[in-house]
């Protein structure tokens, strides 16, 4: 007797195939999460080192920007230093300078002049005086150029003065101007 198989085997074979499908999806989307979560997990941590550099950075930076300011802090302190050194270092080499000046003034002196008035702004001198003649003025203002502290005097002003009661003039009025001579220009002189 021929036998007839009257099971539903071709539905049990797609029931079959049906769980496999799913049970390969559910793997490959269990896979898949999986992928996921370890990605972002990985990615997360590399984000955290990351920012843990950073802010590393940013921590050495601004100890970096604090050094530089005491750095330029101390330049500046340097500069200031160094030119109030120098402003000693003139006030020290130009100590005996005034002694020295009215000394160079004293032996220009000739007779027959008398000073009335000297003053001094910066490296010029301007002297006012009195001179029995021309000669002595001229006298005056050669004896000045002849100093090593003095240089190019000249003359603004020569006035006869008179006395309104007597014919005889009672001399000259001057006032000139010298300038001193750089501490530069006399060391080469003197060597």
């Amino acid at each position: 007797m021929t036998r007839i198989n009257l099971l539903p085997w071709r539905e049990q074979r797609q029931r079959v195939k049906e769980q496999r499908l799913f049970l390969l999806f559910s793997a490959t989307a269990m896979a898949a999460i999986w992928a996921l979560v370890a990605s972002h997990y990985v990615l997360d941590n590399r984000i955290r080192n990351q920012e843990a550099r950073n802010h590393y950075l940013e921590t050495q930076i601004q100890l970096a920007n604090t050094d530089l300011e005491a750095v330029k802090n101390v330049e500046q302190d340097k500069k200031d230093l160094l030119a109030r050194m120098e402003i000693i270092q003139n006030l020290q080499n130009s100590r005996n300078e005034t002694v020295v000046l009215l000394d160079q003034l004293t032996k220009a002196l000739p007779n027959g002049i008398q000073y009335t008035r000297v003053v001094r702004k910066g490296d010029t001198i301007t002297i006012e005086g009195l001179a029995d003649s021309n000669d002595k003025v001229s006298t005056l203002m050669r004896n000045l150029e002849a100093s090593p502290w003095l240089d190019t005097p000249t003359l603004s002003v020569i006035d006869a003065r008179n006395d309104p009661g007597s014919k005889k003039s009672q001399g000259n009025r001057f006032t000139l101007s010298v300038t001193t001579t750089p501490a530069e220009a006399r060391a080469k002189e003197a060597s």
